[in-house]
């Protein structure tokens, strides 16, 4: 009876140690969060933005998104950034970098106007979640080309 109540136990054991295992190498990937899986880039072309985001974020936690911008050839005019989604309506922005010279509601999103200095530079945004779930975002360049992506927000 005892050995047999043994090799039960032995033999749980070894599927509580497999998903132990398949959980520490989620997480230290970073399919549970930050991690090298957790970041994603998306292009728009090859004379438009560039994206880099949290693909996988976590609730009520700052999250990174930079956009790289790409060269104008205009100098005087300035670079206009139209943001919908969740990534507005979904939570907050707790922070641009460099700062917008000017900003625009809309029912969707909103439309940051930055000068026209900051052409091929990067614009920084620190967004926090505010609900767990898939957040669809879309980022367009006025004038140019436009990002879609999606986060997905962990507890």
């Amino acid at each position: 009876m005892t050995s047999s109540f043994l090799i039960a136990g032995l033999e749980r054991q070894k599927y509580v140690w497999i998903i132990g295992a398949a959980t520490l190498i989620a997480g230290l990937s970073g399919l549970l969060g930050r991690g090298p899986l957790a970041r994603h880039t998306v292009n728009s072309g090859p004379r438009g933005i560039q994206v880099q985001y949290e693909r996988i974020a976590r609730n009520k936690t700052p999250a990174a998104v930079q956009v790289q911008l790409a060269p104008s050839g205009s100098a005087d005019r300035p670079i206009r950034l139209r943001i919908e989604g969740d990534l507005v309506k979904g939570g907050r922005l707790r922070q641009i970098m460099p700062q917008p010279v000017r900003s625009d509601l809309l029912p969707d999103g909103m439309v940051l106007e930055f000068p026209a200095a900051l052409s091929g530079g990067v614009v920084s945004f620190v967004q926090e979640p505010s609900a767990p779930g898939r957040f669809r975002n879309k980022i367009t360049l006025e004038g140019g080309s436009a990002v879609q992506f999606v986060q997905f927000v962990l507890p």
